[in-house]
C-alpha cells in the first residue's frame, strides 16, 4: 500500500525569524573551535556532528563518558564539552566534574532529554549551568554554543 501527500509549495518570503538570525549569527561567529560532543544515544550523535559542522566547527564524538575522558586526556585542542546529562557509567555531571580537573577553565553545555525541573531536582545539573533540552532544531544550539564558549550565559 501507497500513500502519497499532496502539499503546495510555500512561495512566501524567506524564514526570518529571530531563530534563524541567531543561526546566521552563530555561523558567522564560529572560528573554528573543536567541540566534543558526548552521547550514548547512536541517533544524537550522527545528527549533532553533522550540524555543527556545517556550523564551522570541528566536531569529535564520544559515545560515553569513560570515552570523552579519554580524548580528553589526549587532547588540548577541545574548545567545548557538549554533553548528554543522563548516560550509563559516568553521567554527564560527572564527566563535566573530571573535564574540569583536567582542564578547569572547559566550557560546557549540556543537555538533557529530561525537564530542567526534574534534571536539577535529581542533582544532576546545578542551577546556573546552561542546559539545552532535547529534541532541539539547530538553531537553539548554534545560540547556546556561542554564549558558553563566548563565556555568556542566556
Amino acid at each position: 500500500m501507497t500513500i502519497e501527500i499532496f502539499l503546495p509549495r510555500y512561495a512566501g518570503p524567506e524564514d526570518v525569524s529571530p531563530d534563524n538570525d541567531r543561526t546566521q549569527e552563530a555561523l558567522k561567529e564560529s572560528k573554528g573551535e573543536v567541540l566534543l560532543v558526548v552521547d550514548d544515544e547512536f541517533h544524537v550523535r550522527q545528527m549533532s556532528p553533522e550540524s555543527l559542522c556545517e556550523l564551522g566547527y570541528t566536531v569529535i564524538e564520544a559515545a560515553s563518558g569513560e570515552q570523552a575522558l579519554d580524548i580528553i586526556t589526549k587532547r588540548d585542542d577541545i574548545s567545548m564539552l557538549f554533553t548528554d546529562i543522563v548516560m550509563p557509567g559516568i553521567n554527564g555531571r560527572e564527566l563535566a566534574d573530571k573535564a574540569r580537573e583536567q582542564a578547569p577553565e572547559l566550557p560546557i553545555l549540556f543537555t538533557t532529554g529530561y525537564t530542567p525541573d526534574t534534571t536539577f531536582y535529581n542533582g544532576m545539573a546545578d542551577r546556573g549551568v546552561v542546559l539545552l533540552s532535547k529534541p532541539f532544531t539547530i538553531q537553539r544550539p548554534a545560540h547556546k554554543i556561542r554564549l558558553v564558549l563566548d563565556g555568556r550565559t542566556g
